[in-house]
């Protein structure tokens, strides 16, 4: 199957988790909450796993995968892994993985959100003249 073939795969099997596919920086990716977790460059599939967790150093460690570098320039993104496609038995974890890593920072986001006012809100309320 090819790299293509699979990714399209990938977005069928976590489309009910909220996963789309997208573009990132010109290449085919999937996102999730308005953001990029997967990214399809030529043979490899690069996946957003958090620098110095156990899913990106396991990852990195497959014979061929390095950090993901879009540019080409040697500007590596240190939270990124590319797997290359003959690891593609493992995509299906590292995207899970990804998502579930975007989904826990998204719920921490909104959580801290919720709990922090606005500089709009704090601004009115100190502002605000009581009677």
């Amino acid at each position: 199957m090819t790299p293509d073939a699979l990714l399209d795969d990938l977005a069928a099997d976590l489309a009910p988790r909220g996963a789309t596919t997208g573009a990132m920086f010109g290449k085919r990716a999937l996102k999730a909450h308005g953001k990029d977790f997967a990214c399809l460059k030529g043979d490899l599939l690069a996946f957003r796993l958090g620098d110095s967790t156990p899913a990106h150093t396991e990852a990195l460690a497959l014979p061929g995968a390095e950090l993901f570098d879009p540019s080409g320039k040697n500007r590596p993104f240190k939270d990124w892994v590319a797997i290359p496609h003959t690891h593609a038995e493992t995509w299906p974890h590292y995207a899970e993985t990804a998502l579930d890593s975007l989904a826990d920072n998204h719920q921490d986001f909104a959580r801290r959100r919720r709990a922090t006012p606005s500089s709009h809100q704090a601004r009115n309320a100190a502002t605000t003249v009581r009677v």
